[in-house]
């Protein structure tokens, strides 16, 4: 019995001293993860990373666009006057339809003195559908669809897949997203 005692007494003190694990004292078996808030921020970075890239891209692509269909245009216009045999019978088709409508150009190859009082035209949105009424563009936070005004004696005349005819002072000319 005086063992038993003895006993008691002992983990009596060594519970005083703190030196047991109590319930309370225990350590907890929580797991720690990654926070969320670590987790929505990596999100938001590849987001904006990804985001910032594609913007790039199309900012990057639209002046090679527009090189490229200068070339064209040029290319197709030395070739016509090369060869008058050739070209006498596409040039009386294309003369019959130019003197309708002007064939458009693109703004870095109009007049200067006109390109000089052209406003700035900055399209947000270009938006084409086969069906001609679902065809719209946005320039400067404001829609406009084929044949509207977007202001300073600028219209829109033709909206496609890659580019918006306008027409400014009678010239026609393409302005690329």
């Amino acid at each position: 019995m005086s063992y038993i005692l003895d006993a008691l007494k002992k983990s009596e003190k060594e519970r005083a001293l703190g030196n047991i694990p109590t319930l309370e004292t225990a350590p907890s078996s929580k797991k720690r993860g990654v926070p969320l808030s670590w987790f929505v921020l990596a999100v938001a970075a590849v987001v904006f990373v990804v985001v910032g890239f594609v913007l790039l891209s199309m900012r990057t692509s639209t002046p090679d666009f527009e090189q490229t269909a200068a070339r064209n245009s040029t290319e197709a216009q030395v070739a016509t006057a090369s060869d008058p045999t050739e070209a006498a019978p596409a040039s009386a088709e294309t003369a019959a339809s130019s003197a309708q409508v002007p064939a458009p150009v693109t703004v870095a190859e109009l007049e200067p003195s006109i390109r000089n009082r052209l406003p700035k035209l900055d399209i947000n949105v270009l938006s084409y559908s086969e069906n001609r009424p679902k065809r719209f563009v946005m320039i400067d936070q404001n829609i406009y669809k084929e044949g509207e005004g977007v202001g300073n004696g600028v219209q829109i005349e033709e909206i496609t897949k890659n580019s918006v005819v306008m027409s400014f002072e009678g010239v026609r000319f393409l302005v690329f997203p």
